[in-house]
C-alpha cells in the first residue's frame, strides 16, 4: 500500500511508547483505503495485531498485557486518531473478549484465541438487544429454548458490527421466562447467516448488520454466562468510557487537519488558535 512508515512487529506494552504514534499514523495513512465500497480493515486489523493491540484487553493469566482502564482509554485514543473505523471495531472485538475470558472456560478461550488475538480472524458481539428497547418487545429478538444438553436459538441480532467477516460471534439470547443467556457461536454454524449490511452514515467499512439464527443449535458447554435474571437498566444505559474515547481521537484527527490546513491557509490561523486552546 505503499506505506511511508511501518510499525515493528513487537508488543506495544505502554500508551506512551513511540509505537503507538507509529500505529497511529500508519492507520491514518491506510484510513482513505475504507471509503472504497464493501471495504474491510483486514490490513488494518492486522497491524493492530502485530503491534499486539490485542493483548492489552487479556489479563496475565491468558499470556496477555491486562492494561488498566486508564491505559485502555488512552489507547483508543490513539488508536481511533488513526482510524476511528478500525478503533471501532476493536471496541467490538474487546467485548467480546472480556466475556469469553470472564467464562473461565478454557476450551472455550483456546478454541477462540486465533480470533481474540490474531490478525487473520475476527471476534465480534451482537448482544445490544438485551438491554434495548427491543428488550420490552413482546416476543424476545432472539429466543433460547432448552433441548436437552443443548440450546435452540432463534431470533435476529439486529446490531452486530463485522457480521460477515466474523469467525466468532457472541450472542445475547432470552429464555421464554425472561432470563438471559450469552454463549460463543461459530459463524459457520448451521443456521447462522449475515443479514444484508446496514447502510451508514459513518463507519460503513464496519459492516454492521444483522445476524440471523435460525434454530441454531448450541452446546451448554459454549454458554458464556447465565441463564439469569437481567438486571434492570438504570438510566439510559448507552454507550461507554470507550464510545468517549473514539469521540475523543476523531476530534483530535479533526484538529491535526485543521493545524495543517492553518499553515497553508492563514485565514484559518485563528479558528485553529480558539481550537487549540
Amino acid at each position: 500500500m505503499g506505506l511511508q512508515r511501518k510499525v515493528r512487529a513487537v508488543t506495544i506494552r505502554r500508551p506512551d511508547d513511540p509505537q503507538l504514534d507509529a500505529l497511529r499514523e500508519q492507520l491514518a495513512t491506510m484510513a482513505p483505503s475504507l471509503d472504497e465500497e464493501d471495504s474491510w480493515p483486514s490490513e488494518q486489523l492486522r497491524c493492530c495485531a502485530e503491534a499486539g493491540v490485542y493483548s492489552w484487553f487479556l489479563p496475565e493469566t491468558q499470556r496477555g498485557e491486562g492494561w488498566s482502564q486508564e491505559w485502555l482509554m488512552r489507547g483508543y485514543m490513539a488508536l481511533a486518531q488513526g482510524c476511528t473505523t478500525t478503533a471501532f471495531l476493536i471496541t467490538q472485538r474487546a467485548a467480546a473478549i472480556r466475556r469469553i475470558v470472564a467464562s473461565g472456560d478454557r476450551s472455550l478461550i483456546d478454541a477462540a484465541r486465533p480470533a481474540m488475538v490474531g490478525g487473520s480472524e475476527f471476534v465480534t458481539i451482537g448482544i445490544s438487544h438485551l438491554t434495548t428497547s427491543q428488550r420490552h418487545l413482546g416476543a424476545p429478538a432472539v429466543l433460547a429454548k432448552r433441548d436437552g444438553d443443548e440450546w435452540r436459538i432463534t431470533g435476529r441480532c439486529p446490531w452486530v458490527s463485522g457480521v460477515d467477516r466474523a469467525t466468532w460471534v457472541v450472542v445475547g439470547a432470552a429464555t421464554e421466562d425472561g432470563q438471559t443467556l450469552e454463549m460463543l457461536i461459530p459463524r459457520t454454524a448451521r443456521g447462522v447467516s449475515a443479514d444484508a449490511v446496514a447502510d451508514l452514515t459513518a463507519l460503513q467499512a464496519s459492516r454492521t448488520g444483522g445476524l440471523i439464527l435460525n434454530d441454531v443449535r448450541v452446546p451448554a458447554r459454549q454458554v458464556l454466562a447465565g441463564p439469569k435474571i437481567p438486571e434492570p437498566i438504570l438510566g439510559t444505559g448507552t454507550g461507554g468510557l470507550h464510545t468517549s474515547a473514539l469521540a475523543v481521537g476523531l476530534a483530535r484527527r479533526a484538529l491535526s487537519f485543521i493545524e495543517a490546513e492553518a499553515l497553508q491557509r492563514r485565514e484559518l490561523q485563528g479558528t485553529w488558535a480558539d481550537l487549540a486552546r
